[in-house]
């Protein structure tokens, strides 16, 4: 059985408590950044990686750790996950390369 726990912010006025500082939080410029590193992160890896799936069906289960950081962590560190984990799981229905089922 899976252990869930939902994390809901104190409600104080115009404010929210919670334990992230506004000193975390993104500021426009910042976003943007990230953004940016998320497209181009996109666009120059998903023609690297075959258009079916490499892996067994489960295999994400054995990867993933228990739970969530309770932390931030940087984006950088976010695609790094994505590329060594989660890519190799993908097929790529949009690929010019995928025929369906038919070979």
């Amino acid at each position: 059985m899976i252990s869930t726990t939902k994390i809901i912010p104190e409600h104080d006025g115009d404010e929210f408590s919670s334990n992230t500082s506004s000193s975390t939080l993104l500021d426009p410029e910042e976003f943007r950044r990230q953004g940016h590193m998320i497209v181009d992160f996109l666009a120059d890896n998903i023609q690297n990686y075959p258009v079916p799936s490499q892996v067994e069906p489960g295999y994400l289960r054995k990867v993933l750790p228990d739970s969530a950081p309770y932390q931030p962590e940087p984006i950088e560190k976010l695609l790094e996950d994505v590329e060594r984990d989660i890519f190799r799981g993908l097929t790529h229905w949009q690929s010019p390369n995928f025929f369906a089922y038919f070979k």
